[in-house]
C-alpha cells in the first residue's frame, strides 16, 4: 500500500492533467490494477505515475533552503555601507545600485561573489569621483 503523500501526488497529477473521472479511474485499473488509489501497491504506483508522466505531468520540486554560507559575510556589507557613505550616496541609490549590478535588492541578499562585484564597483566610482575633484 502507498502512503497520504503518495495518494495526494496521484490527485495532484490528475487534476493538473484535467483528467476526467473515467480516464483517471481508467488508468488506475489499467496500470495500476485497482479501482482506487488507496489500494495501489508500491509498483502499481509507479506505473500510474509513469503514465502521467507521458501525458505531461511533471513534480514540482521543492525549493531549497538558500545556504547562507554563500552569502555576503558581515564585513563585506560593512564595506558596502562604508562606501555608499565615502560616496555621499542615500541607501535608495545604493540600493539602485546594486539591482542594476545584480537582481538583488539590498546588501543582506547577496551571495560573496555578488558582493565582492558591487564592492569593486562602488571602489570605482569613489576612485573616479576622486580625480575628478
Amino acid at each position: 500500500m502507498i502512503n497520504k503523500k503518495q495518494i495526494s501526488l496521484i490527485h495532484v497529477a490528475k487534476a493538473k492533467l484535467g483528467l476526467s473521472e473515467d480516464e483517471y479511474r481508467t488508468i488506475l485499473k489499467t496500470y495500476g490494477y485497482t479501482e482506487s488509489s488507496k489500494y495501489l501497491d508500491d509498483l502499481g504506483m509507479e506505473r500510474v505515475m509513469q503514465v502521467f508522466r507521458e501525458l505531461g505531468f511533471k513534480k514540482k520540486k521543492k525549493p531549497r533552503r538558500p545556504d547562507l554560507s554563500i552569502l555576503a559575510s558581515e564585513a563585506q556589507r560593512k564595506i558596502i555601507y562604508h562606501l555608499m557613505e565615502d560616496l555621499g550616496w542615500i541607501p535608495r541609490r545604493l540600493y539602485g545600485f546594486i539591482q542594476k549590478m545584480t537582481v538583488k535588492d539590498i546588501p543582506e541578499q547577496l551571495t560573496k561573489e555578488e558582493a565582492s562585484k558591487v564592492i569593486e564597483g562602488l571602489k570605482k566610482i569613489r576612485d573616479r569621483e576622486i580625480v575628478w575633484q
